[in-house]
């Protein structure tokens, strides 16, 4: 009997099967990567060694405006749950009415931090498919900088995920449409090897203050303001 496998999470949720973006909205708090940025650089480059998954239909590719680093996840209109919703707003509650009050909150906050903040990058999560290069903070002091970071905007906004604790950094370029074969294994693994070296060489990687951003889909965060210092 032929295995049938389950399709990748993004398809029919973030990205239509042929790869085209879906609407997909919410609001976050992210730190874009610096367009000007040895970085960037190095994530276009990979951007484009993944060009044949693309055309193959295997991946959705992201623009390069849209790449950051996610430091806290707000609110997505599709996913109501509680696990996923502020414990103080009724889940009928529209997402315009929950960006305005998590607006009104976080123009009152103080993010805290060292400026800039500082993470390095560690091996990409294969786990998570393609495209997802995982980062951790640059050391035990920014480690505990970014987690109180995190838990305060949790009490601040009243939503803390069942992942809160363990959560991943990570800057994501790609989406799977479609589970990779050996082939596109191949390439990924190549993809993956250049850009881990290069990130290597960079040491670590300087984001500026946290921004308050909304979406509609994938491809653009769009800030609303910077955390306050």
């Amino acid at each position: 009997m032929t295995e049938v496998r389950s399709r990748p999470s993004a398809v029919g949720v973030k990205f239509e099967a042929d790869g085209s973006v879906r609407p997909f909205a919410g609001n976050t708090i992210i730190c874009h990567v610096d367009p000007k940025s040895a970085l960037m650089d190095l994530l276009i480059r990979a951007r484009d060694g993944f060009r044949p998954l693309e055309r193959s239909g295997k991946l959705a590719l992201l623009p390069p405006s849209s790449y950051h680093m996610t430091v806290f996840e707000g609110v997505c209109d599709e996913i109501r749950t509680p696990a996923r919703w502020p414990a103080d707003i009724p889940a009928t509650a529209s997402l315009h009415a929950v960006t305005s009050h998590f607006g009104r909150i976080l123009s009152g906050f103080r993010h805290g931090m060292a400026s800039p903040t500082r993470l390095r990058a560690t091996e990409p999560l294969k786990k998570w498919g393609a495209g997802v290069l995982a980062l951790e903070p640059s050391s035990p002091d920014e480690n505990r900088q970014l987690r109180n970071l995190r838990d305060r905007l949790s009490e601040a906004l009243q939503l803390r995920t069942p992942d809160h604790d363990a959560y991943v950094f990570h800057i994501t370029l790609a989406y799977v449409l479609d589970w990779p074969d050996a082939a596109d294994e191949r390439i990924m693994g190549e993809v993956y090897d250049q850009l881990q070296a290069g990130v290597n060489a960079l040491g670590p990687i300087e984001f500026a203050a946290p921004e308050f951003c909304t979406f509609q889909d994938m491809f653009a965060f769009r800030r609303q303001f910077h955390l306050a210092a």
